[in-house]
């Protein structure tokens, strides 16, 4: 939004007009304007931010309050779904590696046990 104001304002700025008063002085007012309703939209932000924090809740209504128990309730839900999700990636990459190392623990016992077989070879002889 605000680029799209930037960018307005340099159209405006290049573009011929009658008096260059008059252009700049709609300018300016498309701005303030622009200004003005991002204020307010930044403003219901806050607000709501605040609500979500469990904060300014006393001007509230019921429907209101029960509109945004059902946010958090799905925010929950999205939560522990990502959650679980990164769970499961976790335990399989887990399993993996534990596949990899009781492969590798495998293969060093048959090394122990054909060094252990050649040193009661040589004892024997």
């Amino acid at each position: 939004v605000i680029d799209k104001t930037i960018e307005r304002y340099q159209t405006a700025l290049k573009t011929p007009t009658i008096g260059p008063a008059k252009g700049l002085d709609a300018n300016m007012q498309n701005l303030k304007d622009e200004t003005a309703d991002l204020r307010k939209k930044i403003e219901l932000l806050e607000v709501s931010e605040r609500m979500l924090m469990g904060e300014s809740l006393d001007s509230c209504s019921k429907e209101e309050l029960q509109q945004l128990e059902q946010q958090l309730e799905q925010s929950l839900k999205n939560i522990r779904a990502r959650k679980i999700k990164l769970f499961e990636e976790q335990i399989d990459h887990l399993k993996q590696q534990e596949e990899h190392l009781m492969k590798e623990n495998a293969e060093l016992k048959k090394r122990v046990d054909s060094e252990q077989h050649s040193i009661n070879f040589i004892n024997f002889v």
